[in-house]
Parts: structure tokens; sequence; C-alpha cells
């Protein structure tokens, strides 16, 4: 979804604007080649006539553009000559168009953030150390539970009497 935005001389500026809304500005004569415009995946405003050259390789695509072709020595000059042109490719995410330097492995910078703050959140994956810690209580829990039940079948012997004599009669202080 590719939006655009104005800047009008005598009016607030427009957008955010549909690739249709921004077709019948065009035509209408609302939006010239001096416009200055920004487009989803920009970087910086420019005119409309940059744009152009920067989607479509051509210095005008307006009616409203000079006929006369430019000099060898202004073309040469021309910043928008000498610039490579720039790719616009949809994010992988959100599939807004963006310009090709500003996409990280298919996906914008604000999908990579959005991701991020995600993961970050709570959606974190259990790693070894908290696998092992429960491994280690399961494993305490079965020999604990064994152990008891080795005591329930083999009881201790009873304890001789002169031992349990000792520890039930009345204790003498003062001897």
């Amino acid at each position: 979804m590719v939006q655009y935005f104005c800047k009008v001389h005598n009016g607030p500026d427009l957008g955010p604007m549909s690739t249709d809304e921004f077709q019948q500005r065009l035509e209408v004569g609302e939006i010239k080649d001096e416009t200055i415009v920004w487009r989803s995946g920009m970087g910086d405003w420019s005119t409309y006539r940059a744009l152009c050259a920067a989607e479509k390789g051509v210095a005008s695509a307006s009616p409203q553009a000079s006929a006369t072709p430019a000099s060898p020595r202004q073309a040469k000059a021309s910043p928008e000559a000498a610039a490579p042109k720039p790719k616009f490719l949809a994010c992988g995410a959100c599939g807004q168009e963006w310009r090709d330097t500003l996409l990280f492995a298919g996906i914008c910078g604000s999908c990579k953030n959005r991701q991020k703050a995600e993961a970050d959140r709570g959606k974190k994956v259990a790693g070894a150390g908290t696998s092992l810690i429960g491994w280690f209580f399961i494993a305490l829990s079965i020999v604990s539970v064994m152990g008891m039940a080795y005591r329930i079948v083999h009881p201790l012997p009873p304890a001789p009497k002169e031992k349990v004599k000792e520890f039930t009669e009345p204790a003498k202080y003062g001897r």
C-alpha cells in the first residue's frame, strides 16, 4: 500500500493519499513537476520530477514538463542523472513499498522493530539453563518418591529397649 503526501503553496499539506487519488490530482493539475512530494519508502521529500526520475528513469513524466531536452553538459551536471536509480520493493511483513536500501532481509525497519519488541515482551524460548533446572527437580522428586516407597516396604528394625528407655526417662539434673 503506497501512500503519498504533497506540500501545497496555498493551503494545507495533502496526504496521506492512495495511488489513485494521487493520479487524479496529477491529471487535474494540482500536482506539477515542481510540487514537493513524499512517497512511502522515500528517505526525504523531493520534487515530483525527481520522484518520476527515480521510479521510471525519465527526466519528467507529467504533461507540464518542458519539452526541450537538456544539453549534454546539463545532463552530466544533473544529480538525477549521476545518482543510481533506486528500486522500490514491498516489505515482506507489512506490504508497504520501501526503497531497496531501507529493507533489511526484505523487511522494513518498523516491522523489524515491532518483531524485536514482541520478542522482548515475552515470546522468549526457554534456554538450556531453564530446562536443566527442570530436569533436576524432576529427578529429585523421582528419587524422593522411590526412597519413601522403599521405607514403606522395608521398615527399620525396632530400636533396642535400653535406647528407648534412655530417651523416654525424665532427665536427672544435678548428679
